[in-house]
This record gives C-alpha cells, sequence and structure tokens, in this order.
C-alpha cells in the first residue's frame, strides 16, 4: 500500500511481526531486572545492608545472574528461583538508586529503566548505574537501609536538605553552593543528585 510515496505494512505483516517484537521486549525487561538487580543487591550487601536469604543466596552461588555470564545461555536457577516479592522488596528501597548514564537522572529502578529505554532507545543495563555511595549514605542515615521509596513519599512534605554543599556541574563550567530547604517532598528532597555531585 502506497501513501504520499511512502510504503506501509500491510495489516497481516505487523500482525507476524508483533508477537516476537513483544516477546523480545519482555525478555529484554526480565534480562535487564536481573542484571540491576545483581548490580544493586552485590553493591547493598558491599555496604553492610541487609538482604533477602534468597538473594544473598543467588549472589553466593553465582558470580552473575546468567549462565556462564552469558545471558543468551539463559538465567541461573539461583535467580529464577528469588522469590518476585523479594526482588521487589530490595528493588523499591529508597537506598536503590540507580542514574542514567547518559543525562545523569537519578530514580528508583521502576522510573529509570523506562526513562531510558523512551529516551535513549536503549537497553538500560550499559545506561544505569548505581548511584553514587554518598547518595545511598544520606538516604540510609535519613530512612534506614530498608525503607521504600513509597514510604518516603507517603510521609509528604517532611524532608529537609540540611546545608549541602555541592557543585553545579553545567556545560561550560560549575559553581559551588550552599542551600537548606525544608517542607520538601521525597522526590524533590532526592532530584538535585540527578544534577550535583556531593562535595
Amino acid at each position: 500500500m502506497w501513501a504520499d510515496g511512502e510504503q506501509y505494512p500491510e495489516r497481516y505483516e505487523i500482525d507476524a511481526v508483533l508477537p516476537g517484537a513483544i516477546a523480545d521486549a519482555i525478555d529484554a525487561m526480565r534480562t535487564d531486572r536481573f542484571i540491576l538487580l545483581d548490580r544493586l543487591a552485590r553493591t547493598l550487601l558491599a555496604e553492610g545492608d541487609p538482604l533477602p536469604s534468597s538473594i544473598l543466596f543467588a549472589l553466593s552461588s553465582s558470580p552473575s545472574p546468567f549462565i556462564d555470564r552469558d545471558p543468551r545461555l539463559g538465567v541461573e536457577p539461583t535467580y529464577l528461583a528469588i522469590p518476585p516479592t523479594d526482588i521487589d522488596a530490595v528493588l523499591e528501597r529508597a537506598v536503590a538508586l540507580f542514574r542514567c548514564g547518559i543525562c545523569g537522572r537519578l530514580a528508583p529502578f521502576a522510573q529509570l529503566v523506562p526513562h531510558v529505554h523512551a529516551s535513549q532507545g536503549s537497553r538500560a543495563p550499559p545506561r544505569c548505574l548505581v548511584a553514587p555511595s554518598q547518595v545511598r549514605a544520606l538516604v540510609r542515615r535519613a530512612v534506614g537501609p530498608t525503607a521504600s521509596v513509597g514510604e518516603c513519599e507517603a510521609r509528604g512534605r517532611v524532608w529537609e536538605a540540611e546545608g549541602r554543599t555541592v557543585e553545579v556541574v553545567e556545560v561550560g563550567g560549575s559553581a559551588v553552593r550552599t542551600w537548606k530547604e525544608g517542607g520538601l517532598t521525597w522526590a524533590e528532597l532526592v532530584r538535585p543528585f540527578s544534577l550535583f555531585s556531593s562535595r
């Protein structure tokens, strides 16, 4: 079928390709989830945070979530055995922040992976880094190692950013500033770390 000089696929061609494309997207998200869980869990374990026993067992049993470190060979059985509730419990922690390797945005797994897929047009793991340790340390001091983002957000505008010295990194230069703010939501409190690096 032709319209304005462009060729559009016939409906039956789209219908034939769609199930495979959906299956590929679901598989990619599953792979991303295991890679980022592994990165985060190893980081939190090294910092002394408690983890569910199923995740501890998977970490101690394999150096990677994939057989022979290759996603094409499948997921390690110990990772497949992790209950989804345990995975969610870790990925939804307030300390479980990831940073976009392209734009620097800082967000929890559930927000950052779609951001990377949509805005960067690429798979998430190479573009998602575990947040800097000083950010996790500040979050851990504020709410503890296991509080969820939802619990922090549910508290409302109770958060205060005490005097922090930050370097504002901009194209063409940087500046140092200190500020103190009160009455912030959890998202507002965390947002500066997307733009600033702690000093």
